[in-house]
């Protein structure tokens, strides 16, 4: 038997060659997509991260009754800065300025038995100085009537 060696077209290599192609372009795709999700993901801690502090930076001013009484002592022109340093090599910072805004009347309470201070905290965190979130906070001090 002799037989002569057809030709043959290569379709086979053609094909395989577009199926590696469209696998590597889906390949590029998917890491992509998750280098994409796994920045989102770590721009949703670091935001949630930043706002908890200044969050607690609120805080801590409006129940240090050392804060309260500066705040007060400067009247109601200056607010008073109070700082939170939640871990020294954390790149999150936060401050708060709490500020006397009046007196007046506490409701539930006897009339020129009580007086109510208030205050108002507002708060900033940041991250590295780039990523921020602010909160403010008032709050009401009952004190006797002078």
């Amino acid at each position: 038997m002799n037989t002569r060696p057809t030709r043959q077209q290569g379709s086979a290599l053609f094909i395989a060659m577009i199926l590696l192609f469209m696998i590597s372009v889906m390949g590029v795709t998917a890491m992509q997509s998750s280098s994409l999700e796994h920045r989102m993901a770590t721009n949703a801690i670091e935001s949630k991260a930043v706002f908890q502090s200044a969050e607690s930076v609120t805080e801590e001013a409006l129940n240090s009754e050392s804060n309260l009484s500066a705040a007060f002592a400067l009247g109601t022109t200056t607010p008073t800065t109070v700082k939170l340093s939640l871990d020294p090599e954390s790149p999150i910072t936060s401050e708060a300025q709490l500020q006397y805004v009046g007196s007046g009347i506490v409701p539930g309470s006897s009339i020129g038995v009580f007086q109510g201070l208030r205050f108002i905290a507002s708060g900033e965190g940041s991250i590295d100085g780039v990523a921020g979130a602010g909160v403010a906070q008032g709050a009401v001090r009952e004190v006797p009537a002078n």
